[in-house]
């Protein structure tokens, strides 16, 4: 651990600046985690035996996002730093927030009230860690074990049972027996948590390259019965997804499309997804729908979103065993011979039509002749030139009184 990872280089000056204030400054939580593991490391989080209003007095740029719990933000080189003081925690009413909280002057004892013991670990400049919940050996086994009582863990944030599963999938690690024992036990206690940050750590877990064993866990710990649309239809969490999802509209598809028990809008209002996600997951299915009948060709490619590219090939492979790279392959290859992008660029428009047959009053059949136009072209069964757009609709679409 002498080596550190380029990423601390820049948290590292925050630390000397404590240090050299007179306090104790450690690395602490996640990225702790994953330097050890040798994951990319995300935020860099600190602890410190300083009180906010000592930092504040360090550093020329602290924002006090959460100064009564002890939070606050460094703003240092144009980067920010979460900086918090050791504390210890009590009473958690509302099954989130701790109803006391009193800072403390040892590491060890703010570590005490982690998580997990792989979150429970604190690093120094040089790469020394203090591992007193012994999270370097949980890594070690592939173990996710709670910080102390299981029970009680959970009981302060019912969440970290969602979290627990999701490291398991992130990580492919495997619950250890006590933490198992106290999440099926506990299992009803995410009734009292927001759905909207359960459906964070839903959609996370589903992403992870464990995501299978972690929703075997999740069923075996009896938590699908208290997430929405689970509660009611237990069966639709039989149908594991066969690959990692990585959004919440690819989630709703799948288990729309394997459990056939409530519609897409139900699913999106039940998990409190934003209307972008429902959309999303809509337009997923129709092309899901029309590559089931048709398979892959230009006219679906031209009315897929290209942004729902990789989603789209993902789910191929989930529900028709479809390899999600060739599908994703095909998509772009035909996109780049597609002699239109959007309805926009037909050389023939509206306004043509409606000089043709100024007589005719405006209606459907307008919209009707341009798409189908459109399709035509897409397909190739028309070039996409003035002329053979107009024939074709003097031989073959006229209004119909004409």
């Amino acid at each position: 651990m002498n080596n550190l990872a380029d990423a601390f280089t820049k948290a590292s000056r925050i630390l000397q600046h404590i240090q050299e204030a007179g306090f104790e400054a450690y690395f602490v939580g996640g990225a702790v985690r994953d330097h050890i593991i040798g994951r990319p490391i995300g935020d860099i989080d600190i602890a410190t035996s300083a009180t906010p209003d000592q930092i504040e007095a360090i550093f020329d740029k602290v924002i006090p996002v959460g100064k009564e719990h002890g939070t606050v933000m460094v703003r240092f080189e144009h980067e920010s730093f979460e900086v918090t003081t050791y504390r210890v925690e009590s009473g958690y009413e509302d099954f989130r927030h701790p109803d006391h909280v009193a800072f403390v002057k040892e590491i060890k004892d703010d570590l005490k009230r982690r998580d997990f013991t792989i979150n429970a670990m604190a690093m120094d400049q040089a790469g020394n860690v203090i591992d007193p919940w012994k999270g370097q050996k949980d890594i070690m086994a592939k173990k996710i074990v709670a910080v102390g009582r299981a029970e009680e863990r959970f009981r302060e944030d019912p969440l970290r049972m969602m979290r627990a599963l999701r490291f398991v999938s992130q990580l492919n690690y495997e619950l250890d027996a006590a933490t198992f024992q106290a999440i099926r036990e506990q299992a009803s206690l995410l009734n009292e948590i927001a759905i909207e940050r359960i459906a964070i750590e839903f959609e996370k877990l589903h992403a992870g390259s464990g995501a299978q064993k972690a929703l075997r866990l999740m069923r075996l710990t009896g938590v699908h019965h208290s997430l929405p649309v689970f509660s009611q239809y237990p069966d639709a969490f039989e149908y594991v997804p066969l690959l990692p999802l990585q959004s919440f509209s690819e989630i709703v598809v799948h288990y729309y499309a394997k459990g056939d028990v409530a519609d897409l809008a139900s699913w999106c209002k039940d998990w409190k997804q934003s209307n972008g996600v429902y959309k999303a997951a809509e337009h997923l299915w129709k092309q899901l729908v029309y590559f089931n009948d048709q398979h892959l060709d230009a006219w679906l490619v031209y009315n897929l979103h290209q942004n729902l590219f990789t989603p789209f090939s993902r789910l191929c492979e989930d529900m028709f065993k479809q390899d999600s790279k060739a599908i994703y392959s095909e998509l772009k290859r035909i996109e780049k011979k597609l002699p239109i992008k959007t309805k926009r660029e037909l050389a023939f428009g509206a306004e043509d039509l409606l000089a043709m047959y100024p007589d005719e009053r405006k209606g459907p059949w307008i919209k009707q002749t341009l798409n189908e136009l459109e399709q035509r072209v897409v397909t190739g069964a028309l070039e996409n030139k003035f002329q053979d757009l107009k024939e074709w609709v003097i031989k073959w679409n006229p209004p119909e009184h004409v």
